[in-house]
């Protein structure tokens, strides 16, 4: 997650006018102060698109069948491209409940005979039911040791508008090529670019925000997943969920970390920690984001399948 890892390459980024600036000041809700390097780009909206290689929507995903799947063979996300306040699952190919265990069974191969002779004779009921009785792997009944896939967790970007104008010129598209996902739309007079890409070489996933108006970019951003989790926030601003996920024994199961930083020009940004509201109910860990003239999102995530215990550094240093 940390910023100096993308030596600012951008992926082709996408504000329709030259953005120049030096170093921006973050404030940070402890009163610490971080100040991001340098940040020189130029580039546009104007990009050639291959009709015979891009999926095209007129609206965002209304369920998570109608999201692009994006991912890099380790990472993935499902962004829905909403205009308002957006959730994007987030997905790590190692995130696997359970614990290694023996499933052997002894008897499988003294009933194959059986079954293929079953088989041959059109008896294929019979040699069903011989083979979930002797053939298949012995699986306890109790405890969760035969795990399930489970999400890393997910990022909601909450937008913010200075008025509630209707959402026009709305479009999303997928183009094949690059792996990259796009939505713009109107609102107020303003048009937004949101772009979606899982990088490769960096082993991140990014979500690039901007506009063709300067200071027009405002969202509160949460990172959270659902059940054996914590949440926090590093003297540096990111934003981090944590935690192990059941093994089915006493043991802890496989543990995982992700972080989500956001690299803005202009504005402000101000992390905030986690506060029990008068009501009693907590408002998780934070990062609010006012008008910038853009923002990447960048999360980060490692498991100790592929880490170890290191994996918690892994994610940092990614």
């Amino acid at each position: 997650a940390k910023v100096h890892a993308y030596k600012y390459r951008m992926y082709e980024t996408s504000v329709s006018h030259a953005l120049s600036t030096t170093a921006k000041t973050i404030v940070l809700t402890n009163g610490r102060k971080t100040v991001s390097p340098t940040i020189t780009c130029t580039a546009d909206n104007t990009s050639v698109v291959d009709p015979e290689h891009t999926l095209w929507y007129d609206s965002p995903a209304s369920i998570w069948e109608e999201t692009l799947p994006l991912g890099n063979g380790r990472l993935g996300m499902m962004p829905y491209g909403r205009t308002g306040n957006e959730r994007i699952i987030l997905n790590e190919i190692s995130m696997w409940s359970g614990c290694e265990y023996d499933y052997s069974n002894p008897d499988a191969a003294k009933s194959l005979p059986l079954i293929r002779q079953l088989l041959l004779e059109g008896r294929n009921d019979e040699a069903q039911k011989v083979m979930y009785e002797r053939f298949v792997p012995k699986k306890s009944t109790e405890g969760g040791t035969y795990g399930t896939f489970q999400v890393l967790g997910q990022i909601i970007i909450d937008h913010i508008y200075p008025d509630d104008t209707e959402t026009s010129e709305y479009s999303r598209s997928l183009d094949l090529r690059t792996a990259t996902a796009h939505a713009s739309f109107s609102k107020g007079g303003t048009t937004f670019y949101k772009k979606y890409h899982v990088s490769r070489t960096e082993d991140v996933m990014i979500i690039e925000i901007s506009s063709d108006k300067f200071g027009s970019i405002s969202f509160d951003l949460t990172l959270d997943r659902a059940g054996r989790c914590k949440e926090g926030t590093t003297p540096e601003g990111y934003l981090k969920v944590y935690g192990n996920l059941d093994s089915g024994t006493d043991a802890d199961g496989l543990g995982y970390t992700s972080y989500a930083k956001v690299l803005a020009i202009g504005g402000e940004m101000v992390c905030k920690e986690a506060v029990l509201n008068s009501d009693g109910q907590q408002t998780p860990p934070h990062l609010e984001i006012r008008n910038a003239d853009k923002a990447w999102i960048i999360i980060s995530g490692a498991t100790s399948w592929f880490e170890g215990t290191d994996h918690d550094a892994a994610a940092l240093e990614r």
